[in-house]
């Protein structure tokens, strides 16, 4: 008889954000991240899970981090590894390097997966008392591009699922609690991430079988969800906190199940009080006045807000007036769009006479994009195309 487990399921910290970076007021988010893994970390201390399930997407980035980020987050997750074992499989935004960290960190209870379990090497983790886990890390199917056509691609993904989940069978027994952990899209459940049929795996939801699993858990949709229609519980646990206002009112956090024999898994939400609101105010005109009641109706609420001005035809306005003007109200406001129907921009014409730089600074200005960074590069490619111009006269 199966004992009783318990399982903290987590996914999608994404270190290294930096949301609204089309804004002048572009936010770093690893603070609120970091606060939100350590009020995951207390709370796992005082629960004392049997085993921590990460599914993929610790890093914002594919690309190598820096070796502080990495730091960090490496330090975060054997934190977690004090407590109870650490499975991680990787996400289409991890670096895939983390997994080569896997033979020295296994050592000390943390496993980073790169590679779908099956019958030959890449065993399903059975270390853990109690548990087998089948790991399903993320999968570009463009990686399938160089056998099939485009067209081909999610018939013949799904033709390999079927094979796959057809040694899955042979791999799985009642003597332990079968858990897929996977970072994937499932066929049919609604998310906000724009992938292309090139990229995207969709899952179909009758591989989530409660024949081959008691439990599975997901990562990569950032909404708190259960996948309806699937015979196994399957869960998606959500991002640690709302990364953008397309998730505005996405259930975002953790989840704790409890797997014991004779019921079904008792999946209960975590709430992390560090992830902020994101709040989005629309206005029909530019009226600061009604702008400032929308605003002191939040009090003191520490969020973020988006500002949408909608204009009616025949406005003539200046955007960089508008968000300025928008942005200088409250510190929380980190994102102003305007849309426009047939309305005229009053821009001011650049200055002739000037110098390439000065008249590319007029044009950022005008443009509402206060970046130094642009600049910087303009002036670097400037000058190249000065010095090959030079060159090509010495040689006339």
């Amino acid at each position: 008889m199966r004992g009783r487990v318990k399982l903290l399921h987590t996914a999608d910290w994404h270190w290294g954000a930096k949301s609204w970076r089309d804004s002048s007021r572009s936010i770093d988010r690893n603070p609120e991240i970091e606060s939100a893994l350590k009020e995951l970390l207390d709370y796992a201390y005082l629960n004392k899970p049997d085993c921590i399930l990460v599914g993929g997407d610790v890093f914002n980035y594919p690309t190598a981090p820096s070796e502080s980020d990495a730091k960090k987050v490496l330090s975060l997750v054997i934190e977690f590894s004090k407590i109870a074992p650490v499975v991680l499989v990787l996400g289409n935004h991890d670096w895939k390097g983390l997994s080569t960290y896997d033979p020295f960190s296994s050592h000390i209870g943390i496993r980073m997966i790169s590679k779908l379990s099956s019958s030959d090497d890449d065993k399903p983790i059975e270390d853990i008392e109690g548990l087998r886990i089948f790991c399903f890390p993320y999968f570009s199917i463009r990686n399938m591009l160089k056998i099939y056509n485009l067209e081909e691609l999610q018939d013949k993904a799904r033709e390999s699922l079927v094979s796959y989940k057809n040694e899955l069978k042979k791999l799985t027994k009642n003597d332990r609690w079968n858990v897929l952990l996977g970072h994937f899209a499932v066929d049919g459940v609604p998310y906000q991430n724009d992938y292309t049929i090139t990229s995207e795996l969709f899952v179909p939801k009758d591989f989530l079988s409660s024949e081959l699993f008691d439990y599975v858990a997901l990562g990569h949709i950032h909404s708190q969800r259960r996948v309806q229609g699937a015979s196994a519980q399957s869960w998606y646990c959500g991002s640690l906190i709302r990364l953008g206002f397309g998730e505005e009112d996405n259930d975002v956090g953790a989840l704790w199940v409890e797997l014991s024999e004779g019921e079904g898994p008792k999946v209960k939400p975590i709430r992390l009080k560090s992830s902020k609101k994101l709040k989005t105010f629309l206005l029909d005109e530019f009226d600061l006045d009604r702008l400032k009641e929308l605003l002191a109706g939040l009090d003191n609420e520490d969020c973020y807000v988006r500002v949408i001005l909608k204009l009616s035809k025949g406005t003539i306005y200046s955007p960089v007036r508008c968000r300025s003007e928008i942005l200088s109200l409250d510190e929380r406001i980190v994102k102003v769009e305007i849309r426009k129907d047939e309305v005229e921009e009053s821009l001011p014409i650049i200055s002739r006479g000037k110098g390439l730089v000065e008249m590319f600074k007029e044009y950022l200005k005008v443009r509402g994009i206060n970046n130094e960074v642009l600049v910087e590069k303009f002036k670097s490619y400037l000058e190249k195309v000065e010095k090959e111009d030079e060159t090509h006269q010495d040689k006339d």
